[in-house]
């Protein structure tokens, strides 16, 4: 959730030269807590960030952080709902029958690479690009070339649709990362 905050955030022109990255780092994760419903105090990340050396120690206060997350909001207009990629995959692997089809020692090879690979989507800017379907059919069908395990054919419906193009930019977007 942190991670599409701060692409969110990072996207628009010029805010990277504008705004401290490591501050909307912080709040991003800040923000992220809360939404998650795993609320921390700002005054213990800020504490957490000095005792990992990052930041100058504490070069930030609270204020900074309430002042980041107003900001934060503004530019991301308020939309706090990050859909997670990761049911969707693993409903899309659960009915491809991967089992049946592969046996289950490549099945379950293919499945733990596809979410590493949806893992990985998280360090690049297609989480903010395409929803949690495209991500899941892309990081699915990178799991199978890496595995050697065609799947293609187990998911008809979700290949033959209007998502083709944008599930081969996913693709392609994993590869070009490696």
């Amino acid at each position: 959730t942190a991670c599409v905050y701060f692409h969110r955030f990072f996207t628009t022109p010029d805010s990277m030269l504008e705004h401290d990255p490591l501050l909307f780092l912080v709040t991003a994760i800040w923000m992220a807590s809360k939404v998650e419903e795993c609320s921390v105090q700002a005054s213990r990340v800020i504490r957490e960030l000095g005792e990992l050396g990052i930041g100058g120690g504490s070069a930030y206060t609270t204020s900074d952080l309430v002042a980041c997350e107003l900001l934060l909001l503004e530019v991301v207009k308020f939309d706090l709902i990050v859909d997670n990629p990761y049911a969707v995959l693993s409903r899309i692997l659960s009915q491809a029958s991967l089992r049946e089809h592969l046996g289950v020692e490549k099945s379950d090879c293919l499945v733990q690479a596809a979410n590493f690979l949806l893992n990985d989507c998280y360090r690049t800017e297609l989480v903010v690009q395409h929803p949690p379907r495209v991500l899941a059919l892309g990081c699915a069908l990178c799991a199978s070339l890496l595995e050697h395990a065609p799947i293609r054919h187990l998911l008809p419906d979700a290949l033959s649709s209007s998502e083709s193009a944008a599930i081969e930019r996913v693709a392609a977007g994993l590869l070009a990362l490696y």
